[in-house]
């Protein structure tokens, strides 16, 4: 592998021990990770301009512009605008640029699976330090490892899962289900209620997608969701629980309790509405991102939609849907022969599923799923370049 592969591997594996090595510069903090992706942009545009790569700007990447054009646009309208710009920065800039580096700097099969398998190792590592730790402090709830939460837990296990399930990228098969059982029992471990359940769906949107209908899988999961996210906001007593402790919320009970799962979307119900408000205060180009939560270090109202409406507003909320749209579309083609296209659709349309109840631009939502893209159009990229290579080959 070449020294740019290297240092894209290296700089997206740190992700989960990112925060053990961190920088204060300012309202920015620079990680291994933050700073490996700032340092490979300037790479990737000589590669492209200069080194003969081929990257292919297509809707998705005009899409993704248009994304951060209207969230840099309401940031500067924000009521806090340096604490808008720092979640924007985090939330939609960095993760855009995460993209754009995968997809430009992965240029080979060879080194997708590479790029892959080390991402996986990093994981699984990491998740192996979370079962060891939760079973040493006896089972009895979550663990805040590395100052990461379960969420973010969550969704790392589920890049390697998902990957490890439906990709093909060791070798030794024995070391492969090593690393299955490591990230299955980290999810668990985690206590992410949403990402189990969705684990065990993702076999149902398997079959659509092998029969190449991607595209409709996710224009039924974008509308549904919608009307389902507005009906619940209207009709909150019906996930009411009867009975409820907040000492117990990060115990076994949240998995175990049914009430504990009411309570988990209860409690999310009444934000809709305010942030449904504040869309409509200012429905073109969003409020910008909000410091709300614990330290205020968080920006989530705990749904998707909700989030990218009152955030982003029209502009911001149809450009992200387009962006998942435009890739899917893309890849849809490649779903019946290509593991990695299909790994990578089935992990973004979990990390998006999840965000119903959780939200998306927070944590390392944005991060995962916007690396997983830009994997994914590279392969889709590599892909289109071997057809037309065979077809010349022809003439």
């Amino acid at each position: 592998m070449g020294f740019i592969t290297l240092l894209l591997t290296f700089s997206i594996a740190s992700l989960p021990f990112a925060l053990l090595v961190k920088v204060e510069l300012g309202i920015i903090t620079f990680t291994p990770y933050l700073l490996g992706v700032v340092v490979l942009i300037p790479f990737t545009f000589y590669r492209i301009f200069a080194g003969g790569a081929i990257y292919r700007f297509n809707k998705i990447d005009l899409m993704l512009l248009i994304l951060c054009l209207n969230y840099f646009v309401s940031t500067l309208f924000a009521k806090d605008v340096i604490g808008s710009g720092y979640l924007s920065f985090h939330g939609i800039f960095i993760p855009a640029a995460s993209y754009f580096v995968c997809k430009g700097l992965l240029t080979t099969e060879k080194e997708i699976s590479f790029f892959i398998r080390w991402n996986i190792i990093s994981i699984c590592v990491y998740l192996a330090i979370l079962i060891y730790t939760v079973f040493a402090a006896g089972f009895k709830g979550r663990a805040f490892l590395f100052d990461w939460d379960s969420i973010v837990q969550g969704t790392l296990a589920v890049f390697a899962i998902i990957f490890l399930i439906y990709g093909n990228y060791f070798q030794r098969k024995i070391f492969k289900w090593i690393l299955l059982c490591i990230a299955l029992l980290g999810l668990v471990v985690c206590f992410s209620r949403g990402y189990l359940i969705l684990m065990l769906f993702t076999p149902f949107l398997l079959i659509p997608m092998r029969r190449n209908r991607g595209k409709l899988v996710f224009v039924f999961l974008l509308t549904s969701t919608m009307f389902l996210t507005f009906f619940m906001a209207m009709n909150p007593e019906i996930v009411k629980p009867s009975k409820w402790d907040p000492k117990l919320e990060n115990s076994t009970e949240r998995l175990t309790n049914i009430d504990y799962w009411k309570f988990g979307i209860y409690s999310r119900l009444g934000s809709f509405k305010y942030s449904y408000n504040n869309f409509l205060k200012k429905p073109v180009f969003g409020s910008g991102l909000k410091r709300i939560g614990a330290g205020q270090e968080g920006s989530t109202v705990h749904n998707v939609h909700m989030e990218w409406l009152e955030y982003g507003g029209i502009i911001g909320y149809i450009s992200y849907a387009l962006v998942f749209f435009f890739l899917i579309s893309r890849a849809n083609r490649y779903f019946h022969s290509d593991k990695t296209t299909i790994a990578s659709v089935m992990i973004l349309l979990v990390i998006w599923l999840n965000g119903l109840t959780n939200g998306f631009m927070h944590g390392v939502m944005p991060y995962i799923a916007f690396i997983v893209a830009g994997i994914c159009e590279a392969r889709v990229k590599q892909i289109e370049f071997e057809y037309f290579q065979k077809r010349e080959s022809k003439i």
